[in-house]
């Protein structure tokens, strides 16, 4: 009975964890008082992000200099993503609805991939130019700007900070963990009680 309750148990959650992400997730928007101030859940080459949108100097958000992505080609596809899945509706026909945006025309968010090694005062990022007229809107993945500059002094420049969401497989192991380490400790009790 025990052990029919375990394959029962594992079965349910390699269907429920497993289970790879689908084209139909969903973004959820970051929005406070009608301002966009991030999102939850963004799909960049299958594997989800929460992104915020800072207004600040890059050596502000990141002193360490370790960026979530580290290639022109990343940061692109997660430039693409916030064009795709975030910049949707009213956010992507009035740039100035996101934090840290009061130019109405256009946005550019910022992704940073790397530190330029010709001239270490700078670095690369990929950029998501949001327009006020969607035929505008465009990735750009060599901009260079230089590390000290802070964007909360500009109108139409924001970072976008990325943080990757813990994958459910992750989760699962640690479940199934546990689970197996409960049960084994039940038999254990069990046995000394008996014995």
């Amino acid at each position: 009975m025990l052990r029919h309750l375990l394959h029962t148990i594992l079965i349910s959650l390699f269907v429920v964890f497993c289970n790879p992400i689908s084209s139909s997730h969903a973004t959820s928007l970051d929005v406070h008082d009608g301002q966009l101030y991030g999102a939850f859940g963004v799909e960049v080459d299958d594997i989800l992000y929460d992104v915020t949108f800072i207004d600040a100097s890059a050596m502000e958000i990141w002193p360490d200099m370790q960026f979530t992505f580290t290639t022109s080609l990343s940061a692109r596809l997660a430039s693409q993503a916030l064009l795709d899945n975030v910049f949707i509706g009213d956010y992507d026909n009035s740039p100035a609805l996101t934090f840290g945006i009061s130019y109405p025309n256009w946005a550019a968010v910022w992704t940073p991939y790397a530190i330029d090694p010709t001239d270490p005062t700078r670095f690369y990022v990929g950029e998501a130019f949001n327009h006020s007229t969607n035929t505008m809107d465009r990735v750009f993945g060599a901009v260079r700007p230089p590390l000290s500059l802070d964007l909360s002094i500009s109108s139409n420049a924001v970072y976008a900070e990325w943080t990757a969401v813990p994958e459910p497989t992750t989760l699962m192991l640690l479940g199934v963990g546990l689970l197996i380490m409960t049960i084994l400790l039940r038999k254990r009790n069990q046995s000394s009680i008996s014995g």
